[in-house]
């Protein structure tokens, strides 16, 4: 299949994102999300979605597609769902990258590049998925390594190369200028990092998530929302937060002092006690934020530096 070919099946197909959809209504197919007749996604059997779909292949007959991201996994999944086949080491790339193996060098990995590819690109989600897919389609033709892409003129191997390095001056900065740590969570060593009124972006959450299994963002322009204190693990890391999260909730309660706002509970997995409990990530506890606002008051009486005092002493940081 050329470039040409690709371009015509992408002016035919018309992608929509919706990371929060679970069923596929009709003329839809879902990747990455639900897990219904005409759902593409990982369990626990296949590591990702192009795992799945090799075994269990789906018909496209020009239907939606509904994503939930745009990361290789997904790109990989459309082009064999488009196509049919695919090199089996793409689908093995995809399952890797799901299961959070890092590519050695950076600026050589298709995963990373494909997810620098998306933040450089201007357009709707149709548009992103067919440059992502012509990216794809040019690797291929080439039986590059998908973690040694070397120097090329592609130029959109050379848009994405641009982006990375300018994103990855900020990462360096950021290393720099934060706190790392060795946390000993559920018996684990694990590298944090603190992050202080630090602008994430997609890239630079990419980079970190490579390089540190914590952590932990204080954000004060956020206060408030929920999003001023977002404490996570990586998913694949197999490790939890239900100790830190106990914690902070035992230090919030004493912080009130007997006030904390209970006449309108916000019910979630782990309680129903207060009004703004701290969030448990639906009883997974691999992300913590901070209670939100409730009304003119905030919803948490921890400042910065206690919660940050609360996870080293509850992971006895070094």
């Amino acid at each position: 299949m050329d470039l040409m070919q690709i371009s015509i099946w992408c002016f035919k197909m018309k992608i929509i994102f919706n990371p929060y959809q679970k069923t596929a209504q009709q003329n839809e197919i879902l990747i990455g999300l639900g897990s219904c007749e005409k759902c593409i996604n990982k369990n626990e059997k296949f590591s990702s979605c192009a795992e799945f779909l090799v075994n269990n292949p789906i018909k496209y007959q020009g239907e939606n597609i509904v994503i939930e991201d745009f990361s290789p996994d997904t790109i990989i999944t459309i082009y064999l769902l488009l196509k049919g086949d695919i090199p089996i080491k793409y689908i093995e790339y995809a399952s890797k990258w799901e299961k959070g193996e890092s590519d050695k060098e950076i600026f050589k990995s298709y995963g990373v590049l494909q997810n620098s590819l998306i933040n450089s690109l201007k357009g709707d989600e149709t548009f992103k998925v067919e440059k992502s897919l012509e990216f794809l389609e040019f690797l291929i033709k080439n039986n590059y390594k998908l973690d040694n892409i070397p120097n090329n003129d592609n130029s959109l191997y050379k848009l994405a190369l641009n982006k990375l390095q300018k994103e990855y001056q900020k990462f360096n900065q950021i290393l720099n200028s934060s706190k790392i740590y060795t946390l000993n969570i559920n018996n684990t060593k694990t590298k944090a990092i603190f992050l202080d009124d630090v602008n994430i972006t997609p890239l630079i959450k990419l980079l970190l998530r490579k390089k540190f299994t914590f952590i932990a963002s204080f954000n004060q322009k956020y206060k408030g929302t929920g999003n001023d204190v977002v404490i996570s693990v990586t998913p694949e890391s197999g490790l939890n937060l239900k100790k830190l999260w106990e914690n902070l909730e035992k230090e919030e309660t004493t912080k009130w002092n007997g006030n904390r706002p209970n006449d309108n509970p916000r019910k979630i997995v782990s309680t129903d006690k207060w009004n703004e409990p701290w969030w448990d990530d639906m009883g997974k506890y691999t992300l913590i934020a901070a209670p939100k606002k409730i009304g003119d008051i905030y919803g948490s009486k921890l400042n910065y530096e206690e919660i940050k005092n609360i996870i080293l002493q509850t992971y006895k940081g070094e």
